[in-house]
């Protein structure tokens, strides 16, 4: 006597739907997990870049700047699409022959905000800054309960701060 083994389609159709309502289910955990990992992983670059920056220009008693570089070779303030640390030379705020690009960072995910108070920051041979003010990243949403920030104060101190005002 021969058995057979199998499934019948209603078997078939009842563990599709169990699995649709899981992944149903389990999605908005994921986009959340995945938004919270793009905020930390940025904003944790940004730090290290500002202290990269910072340290740089007091090892080589020079200016460095960290901005985002349009078309016309000047610093915007278009942050969402990458940033540069370059040694800046004159004239300072925008990238010249003369300057070398030391560090260059990717576009933001397209869903995301990032928001800063000025278009650079500029570290003098010091360590001092001549901006005083913060850089937000939001994901998904200006007023996101994932957004994160960084503090840069005049004496060229980097603080991290998590949920700040909204981008």
């Amino acid at each position: 006597m021969h058995t057979q083994c199998g499934r019948t389609l209603i078997e078939l159709l009842i563990a599709i739907a169990i699995a649709t309502i899981l992944l149903g289910i389990g999605r908005p955990v994921i986009d959340y997990l995945l938004a919270h990992s793009r905020a930390s992983t940025h904003i944790s670059q940004l730090y290290q870049d500002l202290n990269y920056a910072r340290q740089l220009a007091v090892s080589y008693q020079n200016t460095i700047t960290v901005c985002p570089i349009n078309d016309d070779n000047r610093c915007s303030n278009q942050w969402q699409h990458g940033y540069s640390v370059f040694i800046d030379t004159q004239p300072k705020g925008r990238w010249n022959e003369g300057d070398e690009i030391l560090q260059q960072r990717a576009a933001i995910a397209p869903q995301d905000f990032i928001t800063a108070s000025r278009t650079q920051v500029r570290f003098s041979s010091d360590g001092f800054t001549y901006f005083t003010g913060s850089i937000r990243y939001c994901p998904l949403q200006r007023n996101s309960e994932l957004r994160q920030q960084v503090t840069i104060s005049a004496t060229g101190g980097i603080r991290y701060h998590p949920k700040p005002k909204a981008c």
